[in-house]
């Protein structure tokens, strides 16, 4: 059983087989697989575009994994800052007022 590919030219999306991805790539067509990754491109610069395209993609992927561990680190940063703003209030007492004395 081959994979199904996706050949794209303008706005014409057609499914085709594994076999025949040579074929459309010579007719000019970019070539995707089922989750949308680009296989190669039917441009004169074709190679240039995937090798373009996966080195993107693997930064995409770096920044995504760079995010969530600062979105973990800032959820773990705040939570800290609030525990030591409830610990480090002290408690206020109130200050008796004094009634000033008149001397005779």
């Amino acid at each position: 059983m081959s994979n199904t590919y996706y050949a794209k030219r303008a706005n014409k999306i057609i499914a085709i087989p594994e076999e025949s991805i040579e074929k459309y790539k010579g007719a000019g067509y970019t070539i995707t697989d089922a989750s949308g990754s680009l296989v190669t491109s039917g441009t004169p610069h074709g190679a240039q575009l995937v090798a373009a395209y996966t080195k993107l993609q693997g930064e995409v992927d770096n920044l995504k994994a760079q995010i969530e561990r600062l979105t973990a680190e800032n959820l773990m940063l705040s939570t800290e800052l609030e525990s030591a703003k409830t610990e480090s209030k002290p408690t206020r007492k109130r200050r008796q007022s004094v009634e000033p004395t008149t001397e005779e």
